[in-house]
């Protein structure tokens, strides 16, 4: 783990969700959706992670709608609206283990907040599978809600404006080098999540 907080200077938390806060496992769509061979899933999910497509999707600049038709051109195949939907939130494996306890010990303790890079139907979905869950945050700052997505400076410099700290101020939870990166380069501390050890030791310092 890189970065970890500094107890005196550290006033809130923020965490990413996914692998974060929820696990993440796209291989569970497979039960809805014929991938594409070869690769199958792991390629799919690779693409999918560069895709410009899918970042307009987390920037909120397109809609459910368009985002479905663009999958079906990515997988070729002619689902349902259902059925995109349903394989699209079937990621959602459940909770980290350990991050509820985490949440549980911070909360009171310090204001939490999560950005993460999402959209309208994962939102949709995690926040009302997961209600208890995300009850224990502050404010949610969602990219398809907010305009802008990580790495991207504007996505954290939003959250940090919004919540009234400075970068240096607020402890961010992420599990991607790239937004780590983007993060200390702005003055925000740092924890590099790689496993739920990652999250917990430095929650329980502070």
């Amino acid at each position: 783990m890189a970065g970890q907080g500094s107890p005196g200077t550290v006033k809130a938390l923020l965490f990413d969700i996914g692998n974060v806060i929820l696990s993440i496992d796209v291989g569970r769509a497979a039960a809805h959706w014929p991938f594409p061979e070869p690769g199958g899933v792991r390629d799919f999910a690779a693409a999918l992670a560069e895709d410009p497509v899918h970042h307009r999707y987390e920037r909120g600049e397109i809609d459910d709608a368009a985002f479905f038709a663009h999958l079906r051109g990515l997988l070729d195949a002619d689902l349902s609206d259902t059925a995109i939907r349903a394989g699209w939130n079937s990621i959602f494996a459940g909770p980290v283990p350990g991050v509820e306890a985490v949440l549980a010990q911070a909360r009171g303790k310090y204001p939490l907040y999560a950005l993460s890079n999402t959209n309208n139907a994962h939102a949709a979905h995690f926040l009302e599978a997961y209600a208890e869950l995300f009850a224990a945050f502050d404010t949610l700052f969602l990219s398809h809600r907010i305009g802008g997505r990580k790495p991207e400076p504007a996505a954290f410099e939003h959250v940090a404006q919004a919540v009234g700290l400075t970068p240096a101020e607020i402890l961010l939870f992420d599990d991607l080098d790239a937004n780590i990166a983007a993060a200390r380069a702005l003055g925000f501390q740092t924890v590099h999540v790689t496993g739920p050890a990652a999250t917990e030791a430095p929650a329980a310092r502070l």
